[in-house]
């Protein structure tokens, strides 16, 4: 499927948050508020209250149609080391499952990654049985799984080692 991946904006900010919301069930109005503080970091204190320095995220849309088909995003946290990035909200609308979106929207992240300069790609995901298709994506590609909280599990990928 041809699609295209482009900065998340104003004009999409509604349907990405739709697909994100339907995707990841639960969250706390500082989860909530990312999206839109990534737009507008200077109205927002969500960053704060996550210890988060940036965000930023890009939308993978349908050309013909502008549907939102997946989102990803990075992010840095204040107590990091320079050489740390995490993957912000990384999701594909169900119905477009299948069709390699999300393989190109962790592609673009990695790619991005790089060109920012950082040795790692960092991600934190749940144990739950609904997100194991994810995991085995990301053991896939390379990423290590190094600690467990709870029923979150943190993964990291040394970029220096993918080409």
């Amino acid at each position: 499927m041809d699609i295209q991946i482009h900065p998340l904006s104003d004009s999409n900010l509604h349907q990405v948050t739709t697909l994100r919301d339907s995707v990841f069930k639960g969250l706390d109005m500082y989860e909530q508020g990312t999206l839109r503080a990534s737009l507008h970091p200077d109205k927002y204190i969500v960053y704060k209250k996550l210890g988060i320095d940036h965000l930023a995220y890009w939308v993978a849309s349908n050309p013909q149609s502008s549907d939102v088909l997946g989102l990803v995003g990075l992010y840095t946290q204040v107590d990091d080391e320079d050489d740390i990035v995490w993957l912000g909200w990384y999701c594909v609308d169900p119905q477009y499952r299948g069709h390699k979106i999300g393989s190109k929207l962790l592609e673009f992240a990695i790619t991005e990654a790089k060109l920012r300069n950082k040795q790692y790609l960092h991600l934190y995901t749940t144990a739950d049985d609904e997100y194991a298709r994810a995991r085995k994506q990301y053991e896939k590609i390379g990423f290590k799984h190094y600690v467990t909280k709870s029923s979150e599990l943190y993964y990291k990928l040394d970029l220096s080692k993918i080409r």
